[in-house]
């Protein structure tokens, strides 16, 4: 994703990631281009048959549906524009994609297809998190729906958490494989606790201590 036109400044979004302050006139750019990537997203995951074509098609639902969620700074913002930000992840998850995603997370052959499903994963994790919905909403954080979708995937997490230090991670897949671990955890007890039974805490003391 590449703001760098944007005048910006940096801030602490309720799920505890940097992003972006962005005006509303781009905010609704932003979802602009996601309505239109939303229509034209069957035609791109159409064909998926080698590891090139997974990643560009991982690549284009991050870049041009998803990261349109990053311009908002909080629930309040997103609870604006809730109908857009809500179809966004309704039609995501409509794809059916999320399992053969989490798969692509151990292709250590192929970095840049790693590196976009883990992308992909990031941003789908937190879900929408719009203010004001009721908590027993399918949708509300607390319900992890989304996260939950990750989560049932045969040992993403697990695999995630040993890629970390693995020799054979690159560098721009093991700064991905944290954004996306950290966006799983973010706000959530449950996860957290997941992560640490799974031994999140000695992978990450270890990859500190490879750090120059």
């Amino acid at each position: 994703w590449n703001a760098t036109a944007l005048p910006r400044s940096s801030i602490r979004d309720d799920s505890n990631m940097i992003i972006v302050t962005t005006s509303t006139e781009d905010k609704k750019k932003s979802l602009e281009r996601a309505k239109k990537g939303i229509k034209n997203m069957s035609a791109n995951i159409r064909d998926l048959t080698t590891p090139e074509k997974c990643a560009a098609a991982w690549k284009f639902i991050s870049e041009n549906i998803l990261s349109a969620v990053e311009c908002f700074a909080t629930a309040e913002e997103r609870f604006q524009y809730s109908d857009d930000v809500i179809r966004i992840y309704e039609r995501v998850r409509e794809m059916s994609i999320i399992s053969q995603v989490c798969r692509h997370v151990k292709e250590i052959r192929y970095p840049e297809l790693q590196r976009w499903a883990l992308r992909l994963l990031t941003l789908y994790a937190p879900g929408p998190r719009i203010a004001h919905t009721p908590k027993d909403s399918a949708i509300h954080p607390d319900n992890m729906m989304h996260k939950k979708d990750i989560a049932r995937q045969p040992e993403v997490l697990e695999r995630s958490v040993i890629l970390i230090t693995h020799p054979r991670t690159r560098p721009k897949v093991r700064a991905q494989l944290l954004q996306f671990l950290g966006a799983f955890a973010s706000n959530d007890h449950d996860a957290r606790v997941k992560l640490i039974q799974i031994g999140i805490v000695p992978a990450l003391l270890k990859c500190i201590q490879r750090v120059p």
